[in-house]
């Protein structure tokens, strides 16, 4: 029983009111009020003297008022309740001044329990009330009995050691709801931080495929300007009927084209005429639509240089796996006003060094078409394609190119090669300057953090400052696991629990599916819960744990060492339900997986413990008998073994198990009647 603290009490009546004050009363921040938010329908204020610390007393008015459904009785319990006055001398007192409030109202008001006949009826009604968690009842019923004239001096003992009772449930009626409304605040809490995850994360995902449609330039070019356009007819000899004439319209475009020579490139390519001839050809026409002197302002912007100087610069950008600029400007090169001074070798070396950039060009454009409609796997094997042709150091040169992979291999959820192509970009990659959204560099980086996090990876996440605003939640994760862990170390288990369910919120939150980062918090989730004897709980958060980390993922390997780790938790889960066959077994396997010498140790002590638990099992307590049954009589114990093999038969039969947890209720199902018969025959119990 809690501690009553010593209260002189000394009431003097300040102030009184009824109804007309009752809104003054309502918006007091009193004790009274936050427990009970019915209207008031009475008040007063009571001076009570105070103890301090000093041992001086000192007066403190506290507001006292009455309920809705309440009399003189059920107020002055409650208040006494409140105010640590835990006795009935100080419960009538109170009453003394309360009751003159009900007496002066118009009206009697209705209470919310019917008045009874005798003391025995209330101390009845208390104790069913008591029996149904309604504290403040049971004490308003044992105040109206003991209230009662000629009452039994006996009887009147009983109610006042039961009233010092229902005080101390009071108490702790009013902490449970005083952690009940904690509790919900701190999941409203929970569920609108994690609502204003998701509409970030959703705002995320918007602008992600932003950056990546200008990456590719989906918004198209249908707005550009035209400078120059031919109508041409292009011999089809693919066809079954021989040879057809497509239309087609060649554009030069501004903003688009640097030149005409730019824009032959690009429709060559487009219409896989692979021949530097057409190139040329199809630029003199577009050339000879654009006014000279414009002309003349294109061949100002240039490349400048020898010729020798030029096509070194060409093949640098063809090395770069920049085949579009490349091309244009090998092109460039074989044009007449930029063909002088270059000696025939140069040109024909040009002009096969254009028909390579061309074709390159084309298996790129490839590429991006399947990347654009979304055919991730079409798009890998086209770029399968052109690193063959080009050659695979050539290819990863280019961020653009190396970042679209990342970006297939993520849409495919092979999340080891996304996060290795990510990584490997960002070693070509400059780290000067600014790094801001839509940079091929920050766009790795955010893939790369995405991949990290769906393979379980926190370690590194919020290096860049980009991916912290983007990711806001993995600080508050990457605090959430830490916090847990060392709330388990320090066995912490209920704190614990509630960290990894709000870990498990935010994952939701940030859209993340990540199975391999669910496994690592349903490890520890498992932990707790195998501490808290949540046998249950626990066995379910392994057994998935467990699967997660035994399933391979796309582009990686299931990693032994995690599994073992998982294995040892479920183990513990076991030991901790004496499931010692199957907690021997998990720990074989996490040894055969990652031997160390802790799970060796485990190993020993749960073949240690399974083998006590074969020979010499406390049959009573398997059964929960009383620890006290051995020194009942021979009839009384045979009599509660069949109470409790019978409740827990019917506890643990298989088939109100959920499925993934028969086989538990099935084990548990064998011992309790394992149990039953082994004491049955003991002690010869008629009628098994």
């Amino acid at each position: 029983m809690p501690r009553v603290w010593p209260i002189l009490l000394c009431v003097v009546l300040l102030c009184a009111s009824a109804r007309s004050e009752s809104q003054e009363a309502e918006t007091s921040e009193t004790q009274d009020q936050d427990l009970d938010p019915t209207r008031v329908i009475a008040s007063t204020t009571i001076s009570l003297n105070r103890r301090t610390s000093a041992g001086t007393e000192v007066p403190h008015p506290v507001p006292a008022s009455i309920f809705e459904g309440e009399d003189a009785a059920a107020a002055s319990f409650r208040f006494c309740a409140q105010n640590n006055m835990e006795n009935l001398e100080a419960v009538l007192t109170i009453i003394k001044h309360l009751q003159p409030l009900l007496d002066k109202m118009d009206t009697v008001p209705e209470t919310s329990e019917p008045a009874l006949r005798s003391a025995g009826a209330y101390a009845k009604r208390a104790k069913e009330a008591i029996a149904e968690g309604r504290p403040l009842d049971a004490g308003a019923d044992l105040i109206r009995a003991l209230k009662r004239e000629g009452l039994d001096p006996e009887a009147a003992e009983r109610m006042k050691a039961q009233l010092t009772n229902v005080f101390w449930e009071t108490k702790r009626f009013w902490e449970a709801e005083a952690r009940a409304r904690e509790a919900a605040e701190k999941e409203e809490a929970r569920a609108k931080a994690e609502e204003e995850a998701m509409k970030e994360a959703a705002a995320r995902r918007l602008a992600d495929e932003e950056d990546w449609a200008r990456l590719e330039g989906l918004a198209g070019d249908e707005e550009a300007e035209v400078l120059a356009e031919l109508n041409l007819q292009l011999i089809n000899n693919k066809g079954s009927e021989g040879e057809t004439s497509v239309p087609q319209v060649a554009k030069m475009l501004a903003g688009v084209h640097e030149d005409e020579l730019h824009a032959g490139f690009d429709f060559c390519v487009a219409h896989s005429m692979y021949n530097s001839d057409e190139v040329h050809n199809l630029g003199r026409m577009l050339g000879q639509r654009l006014p000279p002197e414009f002309r003349q302002e294109l061949r100002g912007k240039w490349e400048s240089g020898n010729c020798e100087e030029r096509a070194t610069k060409a093949f640098d950008l063809e090395r770069a796996a920049a085949f579009h600029s490349a091309g244009v400007a090998y092109a460039r090169i074989l044009s007449e006003d930029g063909s002088e001074g270059c000696t025939p070798e140069q040109l024909k070396y040009s002009k096969d060094r254009l028909v390579h950039c061309m074709t390159m060009e084309g298996r790129s454009l490839e590429f991006s078409q399947a990347f654009r409609e979304k055919q991730w796997e079409a798009a890998l094997r086209k770029l399968e394609t052109l690193r063959t042709s080009a050659g695979p150091s050539v290819v990863e040169k280019n961020a653009t190119i190396a970042l679209m992979e990342a970006r297939c291999m993520q849409q495919l959820g092979r999340w080891a090669d996304a996060q290795r192509v990510a990584g490997l970009l960002l070693q070509t990659v400059s780290y000067k300057g600014e790094w801001v959204r839509g940079q091929p560099r920050m766009m790795a980086v955010q893939l790369g953090a995405g991949a990290a996090l769906e393979l379980g990876d926190t370690e590194k996440l919020t290096e860049q400052k980009e991916v912290k605003k983007a990711y806001k939640g993995l600080k508050s994760l990457k605090k959430l696991l830490e916090s847990a862990e060392k709330k388990l170390q320090a066995n912490y288990n209920k704190q614990a629990l509630e960290m990894m369910q709000e870990a498990l919120g935010v994952v939701r939150a940030m859209e993340v599916d990540s199975v391999m980062l669910r496994s690592t918090i349903l490890i520890k989730v498992c932990r707790s819960q195998t501490e808290m004897k949540l046998h249950d709980e626990a066995l379910t958060s392994c057994n998935q744990a467990v699967s997660a980390r035994q399933t391979p993922l796309p582009g990686m390997f299931v990693d032994p060492r995690k599994v073992s780790e998982a294995l040892q938790a479920r183990a513990k889960a076991h030991s901790n339900d004496n499931n010692w066959d199957d907690a021997c077994s998990d720990l074989r396997e996490a040894s055969a997986l990652a031997s160390t010498p802790e799970i060796e140790q485990q190993l020993r002590e749960a073949n240690h413990q399974q083998r006590m638990w074969n020979e010499r099992r406390d049959h009573r307590a398997v059964l929960d008998l009383p620890v006290n049954v051995h020194q009942l009589s021979k009839e009384s114990q045979c009599a509660w073994i069949k109470k409790q093999h019978k409740k827990l038969a019917l506890k643990w039969h298989p088939d109100k198990a959920a499925e993934a947890l028969k086989p538990r209720a099935a084990r548990k199902m064998r011992e309790v009647s394992s149990a039953k018969d082994e004491l049955v025959k003991q002690l010869g119990c008629k009628g098994r």
